[in-house]
Parts: C-alpha cells; structure tokens; sequence
C-alpha cells in the first residue's frame, strides 16, 4: 500500500471548486487510485477505470479532459501534474519516483518530467 497525501485545501482550490461533478470525482479517484505509482502516473485503462468508477467510458474521457492539463493522457496513462509537489519531500522519495518514471516509455516519461520539473529544480536537481 502507498501512502498519499490529499490535503483538504483541495476543497477550497478555485479551480477544483469549477469543476463538473464527475472531474472532481475522477481526480480524486486519479490522486487516490491504487492504479497510480508512487511517482504518480495512473497505469489504469479508460474502460477498466470507467468501470472502477461506475461511469461510461465517454463520461470518464469527458472528466479527464476536463481536467487537463491537471492529468495529462499519454500512450494510454495518466500523469499527474505537479504529483511530486504534494507527494515528494525528501531526496529519496525523489530519487524513487524518477526511478519509477524512468521505467515508463519515452513519452510517458517525458510528461512526467514538464509536470514535476518545477519542484525538482527547487529540491536542487
């Protein structure tokens, strides 16, 4: 089991606040699932999470797009947009999530490094 972090600011965040019902739900579902890694890209087909969820598959496609560029598709995953901000707060935990990141195909790594770069700049990488 992984241990995340939601923080309850969330609830507050104005853009979340904007958000259709079933985004808000699909991005909980996203930062909260078992599918995600611990460098949080979601490994979970459209189908099976649409099931997961209880919703059509276009419901859950419209959700995701909706939220974009807070979840970004790539090669059939999603990644998770500024993940490492939330969730990573020492050297190794960053250290395993580029590890993690750095098993998945080009594309899908190279969204995950535009969604993290920022907070890893800051750790001084």
């Amino acid at each position: 089991m992984t241990w995340l972090r939601v923080h309850d600011g969330l609830w507050h965040k104005r853009w979340y606040a904007a958000l259709p019902d079933d985004a808000r739900f699909v991005y909980l579902w996203a930062i909260t699932s078992p599918h995600t890694s611990r460098a949080g890209i979601v490994t979970c087909l459209e189908g099976a999470a649409a099931v997961e969820l209880g919703v059509s598959v276009k419901a859950f496609t419209a959700a995701v797009e909706a939220l974009a560029p807070r979840l970004v598709v790539v090669d059939g995953r999603i990644v998770i947009d500024q993940w490492a901000r939330y969730q990573i707060d020492n050297p190794a935990d960053a250290y395993g999530c580029a590890r993690i990141a750095a098993s998945e195909p080009a594309s899908v790594r190279a969204a995950w490094l535009a969604a993290n770069e920022q907070h890893y700049e800051r750790m001084g990488w």
